[in-house]
């Protein structure tokens, strides 16, 4: 009965951490200005963010851009500032209202260095202690972003 009592804390006692370590997503958002949104949405166990997601939104006709080929002509050259960095997924996508932008950094894999050069990414450190929600959380809400609930 004693081993059999010791067996059942050892499985509640991993079973909890294995609870404690569960990945986890964080979402923010912010309406950047009006016809211009953002959501990022944070992968983490715990604090260390693992990976980071961005989904941007712009209204064509709420910010003043006249159609399709103008705006692809101002954010076309964004996304070449994204391409051969390791870590990071980068797409645009034009409809003839709206464009949307969907950035992903694994920070697993990110290569730092080179990312440090992107207009538009801020990164601290040279990730080998990797990313923290705590501090990402703190930034982002400094600048206006709200946690989605």
């Amino acid at each position: 009965m004693k081993k059999l009592w010791k067996l059942m804390l050892l499985v509640g006692f991993i079973v909890t951490l294995g609870a404690c370590s569960k990945e986890e997503t964080t979402t923010f958002e912010l309406e950047i200005q009006k016809g211009i949104t953002a959501e990022l949405t944070y992968y983490h166990k715990g604090d260390k963010v693992f990976k980071q997601t961005a989904h941007n939104e712009v209204d064509f006709k709420t910010v003043g851009i006249e159609d399709k080929k103008m705006a692809e002509e101002m954010y076309s050259p964004i996304a070449k500032e994204y391409e051969g960095i390791k870590g990071i997924e980068h797409s645009l996508k034009f409809t003839d209202k709206n464009m949307t932008e969907i950035l992903t950094i694994d920070y697993e894999k990110l290569d730092f260095d080179a990312a440090k050069n992107v207009p538009g990414i801020m990164l601290e450190g040279n990730g080998k202690n990797g990313v923290s929600l705590k501090a990402s959380k703190e930034l982002l809400e400094s600048q206006g972003f709200k946690e989605k609930k």
